[in-house]
Order: structure tokens, then C-alpha cells, then sequence
């Protein structure tokens, strides 16, 4: 075998059809497997690995794939050429009876077999006639020696096809043909009794009526018909590579059945250790984002998920100088090497990397110019990676690459997965750091957590803080070094509106107060849309009635409090809340870990 031969065989491509791939959240029915799906699903709180939270959380129990036969792994490879008007027929009347027939962004074409079918090379033209190249073998579909399907083209656009055979007894073109794709007829969604929609062909429902399974079947599926594409090959270096292109009819319906705020999922049992590629068109997310949907993907070991409407994506559409629909999304997921070097590490002294940094990267391209979309706007999305093999997660926290550093960024664990919650930047990868020693407070707990995330640095739990040192900690505990100036961490804090509400003097230097670091915390659940997990207090009392010095609360103070105390955020120092005393680093640890476990940025320790 030649080395092209060879090297052509290695770098193969297989298409692969997704079934039963993307659901959404919040469902109470039976899915295709028997497993319910779990109701008002919190797409942070991760419970297992990627399968494992999409299975109980977004409702996916039979997600599969299946390998599809392709005609272009025996075809041989030729350049298209240009020209077809004048093109030399073929004598073998078989090569004369190709036939094409449109459907939803698909060309079947049919033939009967010729006698030498190997020989023969499918191209097509997107211009009328006139300009020919080989149709790839990523975009052919259900090939048999009289018939195949073409996928992945464009509703409304004419496409002209012909067979091209360069070698044996038979030596020209066939006839040529053309078809226009053309999308199915959706009617409009109609309210029921129960005020949910049903699809007019749903998927098998549970025992109540009101709620369906609203599985969107990527290929051959009742609702959308073909809702993705899967293309796998392997890079020059033996790493397998996939491309999952996003159909926008099948996203659109999907949003369409989704609740407000559900995440659409698409899972990839199928791959592992695969450098990952995502795409789809701008155009694609504007109903997911007047939806406030997610849109989630993930494989074997990693995965993202991200807030449709706060994707930066008009930023970037502005760079371009187009509109956001008119522009390609492309995601790269892929392994990154570890940068190193004393100023790469300075804002995490201490830490040492542990397993692999992956970057996670958005490009918004339109025509030949392509720019990074920079996240997402006061949001946070997941990335997940894998927990490298006996790692003490308990010691692990997370970084992320922000203008020429590592800085850090909350990580939560599941089962052999890494949830890191971001608010954009590249690349990420886990630490380890080391515990403290024990001090004898009541806030150990919380210290040595702090420290294992990168929040606590090398600060004395007893030092009084001022409002710069309480806002650098809050930037690390919550990952928003991308909103500073670089600067100053009260800037940072004062950019993603966390200082919002708070007195003009308490939002310069100067000595912080218990009442303020409580209010900051609490602005930013309510800026990064973050719901506070409410247990509640023993007493069931406010926090006007729960401390008898609770009139030293300020009046401007007094909701963020309240809301605070019944998150559980605080319980007092002594029967007290002491609200204008100065803050310390302890009890600021304290608070930030406590926001990280009620917001689902950090994980409740159970020993």
C-alpha cells in the first residue's frame, strides 16, 4: 500500500448519527430508558460525572450512536475541477441514470449500480453548473451501490451533481442533475388544557398527560429530523478529533418545547480523549436566547455549558463588522500545555498543577476574519475535565489564564469529573495546594477550604481586613479577575456590579464592616444570577428578631442582611451580629465559602 494510500486511510473520517442526543430540563416523564427525568433541575449542581449529570439532570437515558457506511472510503480522491457543460460522457448507460431527490437539507441520489461503482468520485456545484469539487466523505449518508444521501446542505439553495471516473473502462462523466433542499412545514406550537406544549409527534409520555418527553431524536427523530451532525477523524499526531455540527431547525424547535432557562443537551457517549470542535451559526441562538436556554454538549471526560442569551457574541459580531446571525460559532475543546514561569503563577503562589490544562475556546469568523468571543456577560458557564487518576479533591482547586496569569476559579467534584464555573478564559486546569495548619477557630473549616481554592493566599485569620483585601478575595473565591483593571480588585468588584447599593464611602478604601462584605455577597448572587439555597434558620426568626444588637444593622443594609441571614451565610458572633465592626480575614472566608456551597460554586463537605 502507498504511504498516500495509507496516510489517507488513517486520517478516515466517520459520520456518525446521533439519536435521541438533546433533551431539556425540567421533566418529569419517563425517558426512552425507564430513568425519570428530575423536575426544575439546577444545570450548576452537577451530581456524577458528565453522563452521570446529564442523565439525572437534563433526563438523558439512551443516548447512542451508530457507524454508517461511506461511499468515499473506497472511492479514490481527485481535486474538483472546473467546467461540466462540455465534460465527455460515459458509454456504460448505468453512468446516464442518475437521479437526485431533495429533502430537509439532504440530496438522495439514485442510480443503477455501473459496473465499476469504485471508480467513480461524486461532486457537486453550488453555481449552477459551472464549478465542481469532490463531495466529502462527511457529507454522504446511506451510500449503497444504487443509491445515497447527501447531508449538511442549505434549504432554498440549487445544487448540481455529477459522478466523476478518472480510471477503467469508462472514463468521462455521468449525467448531470440538480436539487434544492427544502426544509419540512413547522406549524405553530398550540396550548393545551394543562398549558405545556405536546409536539405534534411526541415521544412516549408518563402516566400524566402534562408533561412529554420532549426528546429531540438527532437523526430520523419525529420532531426534528436531523438535528446534528457528527464527524470523527484522527489528527497527524494519532489524536482522534470530532466535529459536532449544530442543526438550526432542530435547536429552534427544541427551544421552542424548552421551559424558560432549561438547558438543551447534546451528549456524546462515544468519544473520549478527543480534541473537540462545536459548530454552529449565530443565527441558531436567537431563540435559545430569548429562551434563556443553556446549551450544553459533552463527551466521555469533558464537556461545556453556557448561557445562551449572556454569550458575548455581539462584541465580537461588532469586531467583524457584521451582525451577530451572521456569523460561525466554532468551540474548541482540546489539551493545552501547562505555561510556565514565575510571573504565569504569581497570582497563585503555592499551587502546583495537577493532570492537564484544557482550553476551551470560542471564535466568532465571518468570511476569511475570525476574533474570540470573551464569555460570558455576569454568568458563569460550566467546563468540565477529567480528575486525574488518585487525585485528593479535597486539596484540589482550579485556575484559568487571565492577561498573562493563572487566577482562580470555583471547581466543584463528581465522580471523576471537574466543574469548573467560569465567566470566560483559557485555558483552565486543576491545582493542589496545601491545608493550612488548624488555629483552633470555629472557622478552620472554612480556611483550609479557602485555601485549597486560592482564595486565602497567606493572610492571618485574625488580620483585620480593608475593603481592597476583602475584594481580592472575593475576586478569587468567584473567578472575576476578567472584570478588573488589573489593578485593583475594587474595581473589579465595582465593573461586575457588586458594589451596587452600597454607600458611596463604602465603596473606596478604608476599613470593610461585617454589614458591607454581607451586602457585597449578596449582590453578587443576585448580578450573576446565582439563587441563594435557603435552609433556613433553627429559630425560623429573622434577623431583626435573632439578634438583640440588630438595630446597629444600617438602614441601606438591612434586606442584604436578611437575605443573607436566611441563606445561611452568617449566624453571629456570640448571639451577635456586630454589624459595623470591622470584617476579618476568618470571617471572610467564612462568608465566601458559605456563598460558594449555597450558590453550587463549591461543594458541602461531608466529612
Amino acid at each position: 500500500m502507498s504511504k498516500k494510500k495509507n496516510a489517507a486511510r488513517k486520517n478516515s473520517k466517520k459520520k456518525v448519527i446521533l439519536r435521541s442526543a438533546v433533551l431539556t430540563t425540567g421533566l418529569t416523564a419517563q425517558l426512552l430508558s425507564g430513568a425519570p427525568a428530575i423536575s426544575n433541575a439546577d444545570p450548576a449542581a452537577y451530581d456524577g460525572d458528565s453522563f452521570t449529570y446529564l442523565s439525572q439532570y437534563l433526563g438523558i437515558g439512551a443516548a447512542y450512536a451508530e457507524t454508517i457506511d461511506n461511499p468515499n472510503a473506497q472511492l479514490e480522491e481527485h481535486e474538483g475541477e472546473t467546467g461540466g457543460g462540455g465534460s465527455p460522457g460515459i458509454e456504460d448507460p448505468a453512468w446516464q441514470s442518475l437521479k437526485a431527490q431533495a429533502g430537509d437539507t439532504t440530496v438522495t441520489l439514485d442510480y443503477t449500480k455501473p459496473e465499476n461503482i469504485n471508480d467513480g468520485v461524486l461532486e457537486i456545484s453550488q453555481d449552477g453548473g459551472t464549478t465542481f469539487i469532490k463531495v466529502p466523505q462527511s457529507s454522504i449518508s446511506k451510500f449503497t451501490h444504487s443509491s445515497l444521501t447527501v447531508i449538511g446542505l442549505t434549504n432554498g439553495q440549487t445544487y448540481h451533481f455529477r459522478f466523476k471516473v478518472t480510471k477503467g473502462s469508462h472514463v468521462g462523466y455521468s449525467n448531470l442533475v440538480k436539487a434544492t433542499p427544502t426544509g419540512p412545514l413547522v406549524s405553530a406550537p398550540a396550548d393545551n388544557s394543562s398549558g405545556s406544549f405536546v409536539p405534534a409527534n411526541p415521544a412516549p409520555s408518563a402516566a400524566s398527560a402534562e408533561e412529554s418527553i420532549q426528546v429531540l431524536a438527532v437523526s430520523a427523530g419525529d420532531l426534528t429530523g436531523r438535528s446534528a451532525s457528527l464527524i470523527r477523524s484522527t489528527g497527524q499526531n494519532g489524536t482522534p478529533r470530532a466535529e459536532l455540527r449544530l442543526n438550526a431547525e432542530g435547536l429552534t424547535l427544541a427551544s421552542q418545547q424548552a421551559k424558560r432557562g432549561e438547558t438543551l443537551a447534546y451528549r456524546l457517549p462515544q468519544l473520549k480523549a478527543a480534541d473537540m470542535q462545536i459548530v454552529f451559526d449565530g443565527k441558531t441562538l436567537a431563540p435559545l436566547a430569548n429562551n434563556t436556554n443553556k446549551l450544553s454538549v459533552s463527551t466521555v471526560d469533558v464537556g461545556i455549558a453556557f448561557p445562551v442569551d449572556r454569550l458575548r457574541l455581539g462584541q465580537a459580531a461588532e469586531r467583524l463588522g457584521v451582525s451577530s446571525d451572521q456569523v460561525q460559532i466554532r468551540i474548541q475543546i482540546e489539551k493545552s500545555a501547562v505555561l510556565t514561569g514565575e510571573a504565569a503563577w504569581s497570582k497563585v503562589a503555592g499551587a502546583v498543577p495537577i493532570g492537564n490544562a484544557y482550553t476551551f475556546r470560542m471564535l466568532a469568523s465571518s468570511g476569511t476574519k475570525a476574533t474570540e468571543i470573551t464569555g460570558y456577560d455576569k454568568r458563569y458557564g460550566q467546563q468540565m475535565i477529567p480528575i486525574p487518576d488518585g487525585a485528593d479533591t479535597s486539596r484540589l482547586g482550579a485556575v484559568m489564564w487571565v492577561d498573562g496569569k493563572y487566577v482562580p476559579i470555583p471547581v466543584t467534584f463528581k465522580d471523576g469529573q471537574a466543574v469548573l464555573h467560569t465567566t470566560g478564559g483559557n485555558p483552565v486546569l486543576l491545582v493542589r495546594y496545601e491545608l493550612p495548619a488548624a488555629s483552633g477557630k470555629w472557622f478552620d473549616s472554612a480556611l483550609g477550604e479557602a485555601s485549597v481554592k486560592g482564595i486565602l493566599e497567606e493572610r492571618e485569620p485574625s488580620a483585620a481586613l480593608d475593603r481592597e483585601s476583602f475584594a481580592r478575595m472575593t475576586v478569587r473565591a468567584l473567578g472575576l479577575e476578567a472584570y478588573g483593571s488589573g489593578t485593583s480588585s475594587l474595581s473589579a468588584l465595582r465593573s461586575a456590579g457588586l458594589l451596587d447599593g452600597l454607600p458611596d464611602n463604602a465603596q473606596t478604601g478604608g476599613a470593610i464592616t461585617r454589614e458591607e462584605m454581607i451586602a457585597i455577597l449578596v449582590n453578587a448572587s443576585r448580578q450573576f444570577d446565582l439563587p441563594l439555597d435557603t435552609p433556613g434558620t433553627s429559630s425560623g426568626k429573622s434577623a431583626q428578631d435573632a439578634f438583640p444588637d440588630s438595630g446597629s444593622i444600617s438602614d441601606w443594609a438591612s434586606s442584604y442582611v436578611e437575605a443573607a441571614y436566611a441563606a445561611g451565610l452568617f449566624q453571629g458572633d456570640r448571639g451577635q451580629i456586630v454589624a459595623q465592626r470591622q470584617g476579618t480575614t476568618g470571617e471572610a472566608a467564612a462568608l465566601l465559602v458559605n456563598l460558594l456551597h449555597r450558590t453550587g460554586l463549591g461543594d458541602v463537605s461531608t466529612k
